[in-house]
């Protein structure tokens, strides 16, 4: 989650993984899981990443708007 904030998508490493209620996340480096655990608030997704479609554009897999993170089920940024 922290990595869509420098535009990147990257997958995350079981070796960095930190638990944010209830939920394991993995990040990609022991850096970005310093961040996270620093500010989850800043870093979670809204909506726990569903039904943010209508923010974004064609093409993206996320979108940051306002400093918040919106995931989306496909590049189409639709959940259809």
């Amino acid at each position: 989650m922290v990595a869509y904030f420098e535009n990147k998508a990257i997958e995350g490493d079981k070796k960095f993984t930190s638990k944010h209620d209830g939920v394991n996340d993995k990040f990609a480096s022991k850096e970005n899981m310093i961040l996270f655990n620093k500010n989850a608030k800043k870093h979670i997704p809204l909506y726990g990443g569903y039904g943010a479609y209508a923010t974004g554009t064609k093409n993206d897999k996320a979108s940051i708007n306002n400093d918040k993170l919106y995931l989306f089920y496909n590049v189409q940024g639709t959940n259809m």
